[in-house]
């Protein structure tokens, strides 16, 4: 085995929200398809090089699969949070099919995760490292959320 793949590995390995983000794909598959395959298998479509993205013409509608990829992505987001504040999310995600959305992560009336979204066809991150800095700067946004209003969500 290459040593890319290692420290590819590695870096799901040591990820909260990676193996968070794994652990929402693979509760998905209520028929066990996807047991035989490894976490990296199950993250790769979430990574997209700039060539990949350059050839994604964005005027056209978005597919099912971007969807799907999104909304599991920021479900990922909000099940870190609920493991660390002990808060009840809910994940809500609004996509034009020409692209334009947003996603919201809230709990009760207050919404603790706002995210703008623009060119969703082109969904996607540059390697595994963007992927969970993203993740994690999202959590830890959240999560200040959570703090600033906890007396409004118990």
């Amino acid at each position: 085995m290459s040593t890319e793949i290692l420290d590819k590995e590695d870096i799901v390995n040591n990820s909260e929200f990676l193996k968070s983000l794994v652990t929402k794909i693979r509760a998905y598959d209520s028929y066990g398809a996807w047991a035989k395959f490894s976490d990296l298998y199950l993250l790769k479509p979430f990574i997209k090089t700039k060539e990949e993205k350059k050839k994604i013409d964005a005027h056209d509608d978005v597919d099912s699969k971007t969807l799907g990829l999104i909304r599991v992505f920021y479900e990922a987001i909000a099940y870190v949070i609920e493991q660390k504040t002990n808060i009840f999310t809910t994940t809500a995600i609004d996509i034009s099919h020409e692209g334009f959305g947003r996603a919201l992560i809230y709990s009760g009336n207050i919404i603790i995760l706002e995210k703008t979204l623009r060119d969703v066809q082109k969904f996607g991150f540059g390697s595994f490292e963007k992927m969970d800095e993203e993740g994690k700067r999202s959590v830890e946004k959240a999560i200040k959320n959570v703090e600033k209003f906890k007396e409004f969500l118990s």
